[in-house]
């Protein structure tokens, strides 16, 4: 058997710095946020994304005061929306929670 290649070892360090950011950003929202999705305000378990308020493909910047933690139904339903639509839909899930079950 032969020793992984010094390019697979570095697409696994890649991965594994990436999924530790990830983690750690994720840490810091539910401190700055509390554990509930930004859309629906249901705790979020195991169900966690990253949003961007403002998408980077709009010019938004991939910084902690960009993001929000959603669940992955609720942040498909956000889409590409501006930050005032977003801001809209949170709204209208908070006083519907029905229509928007999880």
């Amino acid at each position: 058997m032969e020793p992984p290649s010094p390019i697979t070892l570095d697409a696994e360090k890649r991965a594994k710095r990436k999924r530790s950011k990830r983690i750690r950003q994720i840490k810091k929202i539910v401190e700055r946020d509390g554990d509930a999705c930004f859309f629906c305000g249901r705790s979020l378990g195991d169900d966690i994304t990253i949003e961007h308020l403002v998408p980077i493909t709009h010019g938004g910047p991939d910084h902690r005061s960009n993001l929000v933690l959603a669940h992955h139904a609720c942040n498909q339903r956000a889409d590409h929306l501006s930050v005032a639509e977003k801001v809209r839909l949170r709204e209208e899930m908070h006083r519907q929670p029905e229509e928007f079950a999880v």
